[in-house]
């Protein structure tokens, strides 16, 4: 997941930072604001999703 974000965001990107979490927990947050989580939508999310969440979001 973090090498498709940078792959596609290229020089775009400053930082990226993976957290591990527990109990199967996985979110995404972008400048502190959670825009995905396998809780809230039940499923892991699909190749290119969260670039294009990242994108929609910031971009």
């Amino acid at each position: 997941m973090a090498v498709e974000i940078l792959d596609f965001f290229e020089n775009k990107v400053r930082s990226l930072t993976l957290s591990p979490g527990l109990g199967g927990v996985f979110e995404i947050s972008l400048n502190d604001r959670r825009i995905f989580s396998k809780a809230d939508s039940g499923e892991f999310p699909e190749s290119g999703a969260i670039c294009q969440l990242i994108e929609e979001q910031a971009l």
